[in-house]
């Protein structure tokens, strides 16, 4: 008999005529009872949803951004920031996903940087990506509340960088109660892809239904 967590290893491949073990296969790809089918087929085959915040214009400063989740719990964060002003800015960038996981919190994906005045040395232009895993396990149910859920977006400006930091520390941004903040360090790599839409992303290029993303 091949075990299902061999089968993992092997790309889901079994040698023909041999039987698996469903709870080790589930066990393989993170899945703990209960699943379902659906579970397992969208490990294998992972979906996504992207959501654009279109183009937000606090003072001197304009940006957007586009938050990308997947079937398979992660996320990609990414946006562009742009000063007009002569004086520099620091920015919070936020996107919060209206969807509550099983302790009832928001997740709320965050993003800080800063752009110099067009009066300034350095680059009034300002691209970020970030990614990373925001939920799991895998839940059917659970996927199916996060592609329908909405989201909220917000573009927080000040000169004074300790400000942007007391906006999120104070919830000055337009948090919902319950929310939790994450912060992406890494574990993740995403890849918006070059397909074709009415919605662009910082280098350009457009996106249909998120990125596709992998463990580092």
């Amino acid at each position: 008999m091949t075990s299902l967590r061999s089968a993992v290893q092997q790309g889901g491949k079994v040698p023909g005529g041999q039987t698996v073990k469903v709870a080790e296969f589930a066990a393989g790809i993170g899945l703990t009872p209960p699943f379902s089918l659906r579970d397992v087929i969208l490990s294998f085959d992972p979906v996504g949803k992207f959501l654009s915040s279109g183009t937000l214009a606090p003072g001197n400063v304009t940006g957007w951004c586009q938050l990308g989740v997947t079937s398979d719990g992660f996320a990609s964060f990414r946006g562009h920031v742009h000063e007009a002003g002569l004086i520099g800015d620091n920015y919070i960038f936020t996107a919060q996903l209206n969807w509550q996981d099983p302790t009832g919190k928001y997740p709320v994906f965050v993003h800080t940087g800063s752009v110099a005045g067009q009066a300034e040395f350095g680059s009034s232009d300002d691209s970020f990506q970030d990614d990373g895993t925001f939920y799991s396990p895998l839940r059917s149910h659970q996927w199916d509340a996060i592609q329908n859920a909405g989201s909220n977006f917000n573009l927080h400006v000040q000169t004074d960088p300790w400000q942007v930091v007391e906006a999120v520390v104070a919830g000055l941004i337009g948090l919902a109660v319950g929310a939790f903040v994450i912060w992406f360090t890494g574990g993740a790599s995403c890849d918006w892809g070059a397909t074709v839409s009415g919605e662009t992303g910082p280098d350009g290029v457009g996106v249909d239904v998120g990125p596709k993303c992998e463990r580092r």
